[in-house]
């Protein structure tokens, strides 16, 4: 009987994956929910901290935040009770993705932090390096460069030895922005050139139309138009294809700016109002501010 009631709330929990992978997101939060409740009925602590990790996922993805932070604190309190110190490490991961979203930034240093030191102790080359990642982007967002720096280098190393493509690519385009904000543009040009192939790896378009977007930018500092103007070009087609509105709406800004600077005012208006279209549609109020500000000039 008991394992019945944990098989059935194993299963509801990779049914909930199969949904989120869908973005089906009602569907995968009432998967975690039951299998939760299975997973309690049959006192299998390890599952329901699973589930619970998962529950927080899709409220993320809701934004969602109180409750996402309640779910992955439950998680960290089951998976410390069962002893998984990887399980704990993901949960705090993910707890202090919610406080940077709420720009607490002291609270999401410590859960990282923390979440390093499970994954180290477990021996997690990749939770240790995704860690080290999102604390470098809070060094970012203190200005801390040289931190940051050295976090973004530590994790791409950890990563590349996980084989993670994915992650690497992520932590390059991170490094990119750091040199973006150093003014060292080659330096720049190469971490995103690096990202966007190792993104295109892994089969990742939203990191690759990120890392276009970047290189763009870096382009229209050089004044190099035509390479700017092809590298949003691909980088909208991408976002187009991942269903990133509000990334399509951002390179659609960037290519009505080169247009501006060619004086080709028809299709600058003709960008930014595209722009300003997908941003409501997104309900960017600010990134629909910025097209119609553009626009007025």
């Amino acid at each position: 009987q008991a394992q019945d009631v944990l098989g059935e709330g194993n299963d509801l929990c990779n049914l909930g994956e199969v949904h989120m992978r869908r973005n089906k997101l009602d569907e995968a939060e009432a998967s975690f929910l039951n299998a939760a409740a299975l997973h309690r009925q049959a006192q299998d602590v390890l599952g329901e901290g699973n589930d619970l990790c998962n529950l927080g996922k899709v409220h993320m993805q809701r934004n969602r935040l109180d409750e996402a932070e309640a779910a992955f604190l439950s998680a960290a309190a089951l998976h410390r009770q069962a002893q998984d110190v990887l399980g704990e490490g993901y949960d705090l991961l993910n707890l202090g993705e919610v406080h940077m979203r709420r720009d607490k930034l002291n609270e999401a240093e410590a859960s990282f932090l923390n979440a390093a030191a499970l994954h180290r102790q477990g021996k997690s080359v990749l939770g240790e390096g995704n860690d080290l990642c999102n604390l470098g982007k809070v060094h970012m967002r203190r200005g801390k460069l040289d931190e940051a720096e050295a976090s973004f280098l530590s994790a791409a190393a950890l990563h590349r030895e996980a084989k993670s493509v994915l992650g690497e690519g992520n932590d390059l385009c991170n490094l990119g922005e750091v040199h973006m904000r150093r003014d060292k543009l080659d330096e720049a040009e190469a971490s995103f050139l690096n990202a966007a192939a190792l993104h295109r790896q892994a089969q990742d378009i939203l990191g690759e139309g990120h890392d276009l977007l970047n290189l763009g930018e870096v382009h229209m500092r050089r004044d190099k138009l035509d390479e700017a103007e092809a590298a949003f070009l691909s980088a909208a087609a991408l976002h187009r294809q991942a269903q990133d509105i509000l990334g399509e709406g951002h390179d659609l800004l960037n290519l009505g700016k080169v247009h501006m600077r060619r004086d080709k005012l028809n299709e600058a208006e003709a960008a930014f109002l595209s722009a300003a279209a997908l941003h409501r549609q997104g309900k960017s109020v600010l990134g629909e501010g910025n097209d119609l500000c553009n626009l007025g000039e």
